[in-house]
């Protein structure tokens, strides 16, 4: 078969893949049904979660390294595995460190050998549409809640929360582990027909070296990025997270209405994640950036006044876009800085910073509803964190103008 169909097949099953790893993203509707099954309280259940988050950013250092060393086919195997039988497991769960053991550590180190091999192995197939990928292959994640949230809320209500996470650990193995059967690698340096690597440009600001992950961590445009990364992520965690109770506390949903928006939120996440994603690929990343930010940040502070059904759509509907937007433009980023050589193993590195705000951003707001029984510190700490990324990426932009010059008088 021609690699030009072939790749498109792939994208399919990555695609697929990617659906089946937002399941995640659903986590607030699951949330509600394990604290009433059990008795667990919001923070130990939250704790589960974010467990998850930092295990998947993690272990995703070491699949990048493998991806690049001996590409996807074992590894989506051993992911469905893991990823699948985690989830499993949580319905054999009786205690809190079962439950965290099952989903924290074995679904998150599947999750984590998961979600960087299907983004890095999208990119390598479409080099001409990297953005637009990329936003594809985390849209796909980011839409699961779609489908996945009024399943889950049908499930946990009609059978039991532990009937609901056998079905899905079962869906989610069958699903990532045909990867084994299609996932692969393109040839080294191959190129579909007639494309040309685009030229540095103000639009495209880029490294003209392929850095390796030793090399990134000795370049403080690495940090810069990763503090970035992490400060802009808390907004959009602490709404996927909470988003059920959000919705019941804020503007006095239901708790089937709530479980709807958690998909509504699922399609803004989409929107997000493919059209900021290919605006970056027309104004660029930095640029693309910036609007994340101050977007983001103005509707954080305004969070705490979204009391009608009306006002909590929009404004966590357009978090949900920026946060959708951040996701789909840093693996991009991450290779137009560093190159793309080593990008399954960078952008391993680089995801860390999600995972520490999958504690961070989570808790302080699970800790804000139990200790003040409300959000709104929560809210801005979350806006303020969205400040800071916006002056840190922008002195990535400064870094990069200044390399670029120097190189180009070198030459």
């Amino acid at each position: 078969m021609k690699k030009e169909k072939l790749r498109y097949i792939i994208l399919v099953q990555l695609f697929i893949s990617a659906f089946c790893s937002g399941g995640t993203y659903a986590w607030s509707v699951l949330s509600r049904g394990l604290q009433d099954f059990h008795g667990w309280s919001i923070s130990d259940v939250t704790f589960g979660y974010s467990l998850m988050c930092i295990v998947l950013a993690f272990i995703g250092i070491f699949s990048g390294r493998f991806l690049d060393k001996f590409g996807p086919k074992y590894l989506m195997l051993f992911a469905g595995l893991l990823f699948g039988g985690g989830w499993f497991l949580v319905s054999q769960a009786t205690t809190l460190w079962q439950f965290w053991l099952y989903f924290g550590l074995i679904s998150g180190a599947g999750d984590g050998l998961l979600y960087n091999t299907v983004i890095t192995t999208a990119i390598r197939w479409f080099p001409e549409k990297r953005g637009l990928i990329s936003g594809i292959m985390v849209g796909s994640a980011g839409l699961a809640p779609l489908v996945i949230s009024p399943l889950a809320d049908f499930l946990v209500s009609s059978y039991s929360v532990n009937g609901a996470f056998k079905f899905f650990g079962a869906v989610f193995f069958i699903v990532v582990a045909s990867g084994v059967f299609i996932a692969k690698n393109p040839p080294l340096n191959w190129k579909p027909e007639g494309y040309l690597e685009p030229v540095t440009t103000g639009r495209v600001i880029k490294s003209s070296k392929e850095i390796g992950p030793g090399g990134m961590m000795k370049d403080i445009k690495f940090y810069l990025l990763w503090l970035a990364f992490f400060a802009g992520c808390n907004s959009g965690l602490l709404l996927i997270s909470n988003g059920a109770q959000l919705g019941i506390d804020l503007a006095g949903l239901t708790s089937a209405v709530a479980a709807s928006f958690v998909g509504i939120l699922a399609v803004f996440n989409f929107v997000g994640r493919m059209g900021v994603g290919a605006l970056g690929d027309k104004i660029g990343r930095i640029k693309c950036l910036y609007i994340v930010f101050i977007t983001t940040a103005v509707l954080m502070l305004f969070f705490g006044k979204a009391n009608t059904y009306l006002t909590y759509l929009i404004i966590s509907g357009l978090i949900g876009v920026c946060f959708g937007g951040l996701m789909a433009n840093f693996p991009v980023i991450t290779g137009e800085v560093f190159g793309v050589k080593y990008q399954g193993s960078n952008y391993g590195i680089m995801f860390t910073a999600y995972g520490i705000a999958a504690f961070t951003g989570p808790m302080v707001g699970a800790w804000f509803r139990e200790t003040t029984g409300s959000w709104n510190g929560a809210f801005i700490f979350a806006a303020c964190l969205a400040i800071v990324s916006l002056v840190l990426i922008h002195f990535v932009r400064v870094n990069l103008e200044k390399t670029s010059k120097s190189e180009a008088a070198s030459a």
